[in-house]
C-alpha cells in the first residue's frame, strides 16, 4: 500500500506530537461528553470531520498510544488523555478558574 499525502502529513505531525484534530477530538470528548462514551458519528459531527477520517486516520493512533478506548457504548477518553491535555477529572483544565478562585468573582 502506497502512503497517501494525507497519511504522510499525519505521520510527520505525529512525530512532533498531537496534531490539531487529535487535540480537538479528545477535548470535545472530555468537555462535551464528560470523557465518553460517545459515538463516532457524534464525535465526527462535533469536530466537523467525516466519520471515515476519524475511523481510519485519527482513531487508530489515539487507541494505539493509549489516549482513547473503543467500547461497545462508544469512544472513551483515557486517564492518559486527560493528563496529556491538562484536564482533571470532570473535564476542567488544570488551573482553570472555578468557584472559590480569585477570578470567579470577576463576572
Amino acid at each position: 500500500m502506497t502512503p497517501t499525502p494525507t497519511s504522510q502529513i499525519k505521520a510527520l505531525a505525529r512525530e512532533l506530537g498531537f496534531d490539531e484534530l487529535d487535540r480537538k477530538i479528545l477535548s470535545v470528548l472530555i468537555e462535551h461528553y464528560d470523557g465518553g462514551p460517545a459515538g463516532l458519528n457524534a464525535l465526527a459531527a462535533a469536530v466537523g470531520e467525516e466519520r471515515a477520517t476519524l475511523e481510519t486516520i485519527v482513531e487508530p493512533y489515539l487507541i494505539q498510544e493509549g489516549f482513547l478506548k473503543r467500547t461497545p457504548q462508544g469512544r472513551v477518553a483515557t486517564p492518559r488523555a486527560y493528563e496529556h491535555l491538562g484536564y482533571r477529572a470532570g473535564g476542567k483544565r488544570s488551573g482553570a478558574a472555578g468557584p472559590g478562585s480569585d477570578q470567579s468573582s470577576l463576572f
